[in-house]
């Protein structure tokens, strides 16, 4: 079973709107066991449009067709699928009355070309669009059954779940003959190895053959996620084992981005607990990140944060004080305490762990890391020396902070040796 994607317009194809649409309905697919086979892109032109549509008809089984449905001179999909399957267009009373609809309730006047979007080829199926004025509609053309949508992300994802995404089950799953193979995605995080590395470990692996391994590096982790189509349980539970196993101390998530540190999370708030961060380096990157994955469990104090950034409840900006980036712990430590005397954060006992970053004021790559747990009285501190690309470096650092707290809870070796980063402790 084939299903495709064909983007439409030549915004898409100048690069000056970025396709979200595609993404949407490969994710959509996906989380119903199924997978998007092929994407194709294509402009404003009929002879194009004609020429990819008769193209596809003939291998694919399912294709969705997006934008090109509006009402000027250059929206003309509806016409390319007149041409390719050989049904002339006809006015459809169901999309002209949905326009006429569209006109009374929001006391909107219509212009004359809008009903163009009330022309449909012979015998296409309409599918209702209660967010904006194009219907889309569905036929066969060819082997292939077509799906067309409005480009307008608002109108086409509602569309979708609505309406094309339960047909589109029902059409693959009824037919046992035809039935797609059953997909299975298990994503895992990792931090503090890089992709190269851990694709290397993974190679080795004798990995199922239903199974694909693929690999996503951004500067905060790298994604592993262990495609399976048809694969049997004990083949997703063998290829999980070995993706851990490779990973070890380094996975900090699966399933999905929202997830990542939830150890720490769950640990904080089973135990009423919270960490207190004191930034001078990030420039707000680590108040973000925080935010994401310790939400309601983390204080931030930044003096590194620009104004326009600094409205978040959670951290306070002491760049205008009159203490240097230097300035010493429990100096720093009265002002937080006369902050939130009203939370009494520091005196009952919700403050687990207090974590300060730094740098030198010489070597802006020199990064000093302490940690302190203020129920055992342990603390220790990291230097390190940073040595990859100045853009992500806010990130990564904001990351080794959150992992060192989830290596310390976890008995792990909270000094281990990041990418981009020498130890000079």
């Amino acid at each position: 079973m084939r299903i495709e994607m064909i983007s439409t317009g030549d915004e898409i194809m100048t690069g000056f709107v970025t396709d979200t649409n595609t993404g949407f309905f490969a994710s959509r697919l996906l989380e119903s066991g199924l997978f998007l086979t092929r994407h194709t892109g294509v402009g404003d032109s009929m002879d194009e449009l004609t020429e990819v549509f008769k193209e596809r008809s003939k291998t694919a089984d399912i294709v969705l067709v997006n934008g090109g449905l509006g009402p000027t001179t250059d929206d003309l999909t509806a016409e390319a699928a007149s041409i390719v399957s050989g049904q002339p267009l006809e006015i459809s009373n169901q999309c002209l009355e949905h326009l006429k609809q569209w006109q009374k309730i929001r006391g909107i006047k219509l212009t004359d070309n809008n009903s163009k979007q009330a022309f449909l080829p012979r015998g296409a199926e309409v599918i209702p669009n209660p967010f904006g004025t194009a219907c889309g509609f569905k036929m066969k053309i060819g082997k292939a059954l077509f799906y067309f949508t409005p480009g307008v992300p608002a109108e086409y994802t509602k569309m979708l779940d609505n309406h094309i995404l339960p047909d589109i089950i029902h059409e693959v799953f009824s037919d046992t003959e035809n039935r797609q193979p059953v997909m299975s995605v298990n994503r895992f995080f990792v931090y503090g190895i890089s992709e190269s590395t851990i694709g290397r470990a993974l190679s080795r692996e004798p990995v199922p053959d239903s199974i694909t391994i693929g690999y996503r590096a951004t500067p905060g982790f790298v994604e592993i996620k262990a495609i399976g189509r048809n694969a049997t349980l004990d083949e997703i539970s063998e290829t999980e084992n070995l993706i851990i196993r490779h990973a070890g101390d380094c996975l900090i998530g699966a399933e999905s981005e929202d997830k990542l540190f939830s150890d720490v999370k769950k640990y904080l708030t089973d135990n009423n607990k919270a960490v207190f961060f004191i930034d001078n380096v990030t420039q707000g990157r680590l108040p973000i990140e925080v935010s994401k994955f310790l939400t309601g469990r983390c204080i931030v104090v930044s003096s590194s944060i620009p104004a326009s950034q600094n409205k978040n409840d959670n951290f306070f900006d002491f760049s205008n004080s009159t203490d240097s980036k230097q300035s010493c712990f429990t100096d720093i430590m009265k002002k937080s305490v006369h902050l939130f005397n009203n939370r009494d954060f520091f005196t009952n006992g919700t403050c687990r762990f207090v974590v300060t970053i730094d740098t030198d004021s010489h070597n802006e790559n020199m990064i000093f890391i302490s940690f302190f747990d203020v129920d055992k009285k342990e603390q220790f501190k990291r230097k390190l020396l940073y040595k990859g690309l100045s853009g992500r470096k806010y990130l990564v650092i904001s990351f080794i902070a959150l992992d060192t707290i989830r290596r310390y809870l976890k008995n792990m070796d909270y000094r281990h040796s990041y990418p981009y980063f020498e130890d000079l402790s």
